[in-house]
């Protein structure tokens, strides 16, 4: 250590350097290790595939049409087992552009689609565009094919086409399913804010316009369950579009549609009782050739598309006639369970349309009454990419998840129940509170209302739910005014359901006076007609009925006296009342009415 003291830092250092090894030196001066030899560099294998390509075209220039048939036999039987299917895919690409032989040619298009069609990586992800377009103009290219060699017959070319009929005939419906598939995929788990994805919604269009053609192949050889087969395809992608949505998107685009196309005949035709009725041949052909879980699906299909162009009555009839959901639970299928909440939801918004509260309410509670998360989830649109870095993701999820372009607006789903909810159990839930009368209401919006009364301060409101709510907490004390501003400013009645807002308002107004009736019905011995006309802005008409209604179901206690809540009527009034609360009402006591023409009859006696 005393000999490194004296030493300078640098030469320190110089102790720890990596010294270079010295090679001993022979006698004659050369090296005792002998020199490496040099590997052969090996060529990359992008070279190697491009000389092969080279090779190959310079083979095939020389390959007659018996020895392409040959290699096509040979890829053929070896589809499935094949490792690497793009090689193949160029082989025969390259087959086809060599070929002169319409049938070949034929032959090798249908191989090179379901060639492609296996190359699909998984479940979760489609086709790139480029590729599902590809395939989608062989088909084409195969039926112009067809026609041209049905066209142009000879006495040879008979048994081949013959064979080329029976070889379509079997591999151009799976074919469009495939197609149909691919595209399925794409729209449901492609990002709806990029243009691909509008640019799959393009393709759409042009998948309807191939089910035509392909339809009308079948139908020269008078295949019906094939045409039953892509009849369901076509609703599949006809059955939740809307007219005026559909045409902006046209124009956007600028896309052509011929005049034989399903969206012109059904969707975007001006006459709805034409497109119906188109609608309902189409499902028709599916009743006849298919299995009960299509018939199942085709059914559900059809009350949806009827709820969407608003043909409520029909809709109605086939929900209460086809006994779907006991059918459902047979399949145990979450499609099916999913689809039918759907159209769940929109018989509850096209019953809303034609003003038929009551019935909206029967459609909407089984699906609003556990809240929003549960309601995406009955929907099928509780989907998000965010999901997937969750370690309780479940992939059954993201299968039953539904394209942007079919989802339903819950907003408008969850606005139309609420208000439904206080157009019918308001009144209600005011008897249950007096302890007058004990009768069910709907649980979750009764617990809402309450939690909001119990609160000791209400801000103005910001959302739809909270809007009604308050609406329907003046309503109760008859402030109708006050509860119709409310209303008024939800964001849904500026557009869409501008038409509903007067007879909203007027229902509201109804329900005003009942709940005003029943609130102030032990404070007040009488109440003057004239006043509560003025004060509700109901005829007197109406007044009368609405008592006759609230006395005959007993929940109030009440005569009518002259000027004073009702005059003696006569005999025809009497029975003109009876008649009115028939229509109107959907419940009436069949005691009540006896107890009245029992009276009736005193009357004549006297």
């Amino acid at each position: 250590m005393k000999k490194d003291e004296n030493k300078t830092p640098a030469e320190r250092r110089l102790k720890w350097v990596k010294k270079e090894k010295k090679k001993p030196i022979k006698e004659d001066g050369k090296n005792t290790k002998q020199t490496k030899v040099q590997k052969k560099i090996q060529p990359k294998k992008e070279e190697e595939n491009t000389n092969n390509i080279v090779n190959n075209e310079k083979q095939t220039i020389s390959i007659s049409e018996k020895e392409i048939e040959l290699e096509y036999e040979e890829i053929h039987k070896h589809r499935g087992q094949n490792k690497t299917p793009n090689e193949s895919i160029s082989r025969l690409e390259l087959l086809y552009s060599i070929t002169k032989n319409n049938f070949l040619k034929i032959k090798l298009l249908i191989e090179i689609i379901l060639m492609c069609f296996d190359t699909s990586s998984s479940q979760f992800n489609s086709f790139p565009l480029n590729i599902w377009g590809k395939n989608y103009n062989y088909i084409i290219i195969i039926l112009n094919l067809f026609n041209d060699l049905s066209k142009n017959k000879n006495e040879n070319s008979i048994k081949n086409l013959e064979n080329i009929i029976s070889l379509l005939q079997n591999n151009l419906n799976s074919l469009l399913e495939k197609l149909e598939i691919e595209l399925y995929k794409s729209l449901q788990f492609s990002d709806n804010n990029t243009t691909e994805y509008y640019n799959w919604m393009k393709n759409e269009f042009y998948f309807l316009n191939l089910c035509k053609k392909i339809e009308n192949f079948y139908k020269e050889f008078n295949n019906s369950n094939a045409l039953a087969k892509i009849y369901l395809l076509v609703i599949m992608h006809i059955y939740y579009k809307q007219d005026d949505i559909t045409q902006k998107f046209i124009k956007k685009f600028n896309i052509k549609i011929e005049d034989e196309d399903y969206i012109k005949n059904i969707i975007i035709s001006k006459d709805k009782i034409k497109s119906k009725n188109n609608f309902d041949n189409l499902i028709d052909e599916i009743y006849k050739e298919l299995d009960d879980k299509n018939k199942i699906k085709s059914m559900l299909y059809h009350i949806y598309f009827l709820c969407v162009h608003n043909f409520y009555k029909e809709a109605k009839f086939l929900f209460k006639a086809s006994y779907s959901f006991d059918l459902i639970n047979t399949y145990k299928d979450e499609n099916l369970k999913s689809l039918y909440n759907r159209t769940l939801a929109q018989l509850g918004i096209c019953s809303f349309k034609n003003n038929q509260f009551k019935e909206t309410l029967y459609y909407l509670s089984p699906l609003c009454s556990n809240g929003t998360n549960k309601l995406k989830d009955y929907l099928s649109q509780s989907y998000k990419k965010e999901n997937e870095k969750n370690i309780l993701y479940d992939k059954d999820d993201k299968k039953r998840a539904i394209p942007f372009i079919m989802n339903i607006n819950i907003d408008e789903v969850e606005c139309i129940f609420y208000l439904c909810s206080m157009l019918v159990d308001l009144p209600y839930i005011l008897l249950n509170k007096l302890g007058l009368k004990n009768k069910k209401v709907g649980l979750f919006f009764h617990k809402n209302f309450n939690n909001y009364e119990k609160q000791i301060f209400n801000g103005p409101s910001e959302s739809n739910k909270e809007r009604i709510l308050s609406g329907s907490n003046y309503l109760l004390r008859g402030d109708w005014k006050n509860c119709i501003k409310e209303i008024n400013g939800i964001k849904l009645f500026n557009n869409k359901y501008n038409f509903l807002l007067d007879k909203i308002n007027y229902k509201i107004k109804k329900i005003g006076f009942k709940c005003f009736l029943i609130f102030y019905m032990n404070e007040y011995e009488s109440f003057d007609i004239n006043n509560l006309s003025e004060r509700f802005e109901l005829d007197k008409k109406d007044i009368k009925k609405l008592s006759y209604e609230l006395i005959l179901k007993e929940e109030i206690n009440g005569k009518f006296k002259e000027d004073i809540l009702n005059l003696k009527f006569n005999e025809r009034d009497t029975v003109n009342m009876m008649k009115t609360l028939v229509d109107n009402t959907e419940i009436i006591c069949q005691q009540n009415l006896e107890l009245i023409l029992a009276a009736l009859t005193r009357k004549k006696e006297e």
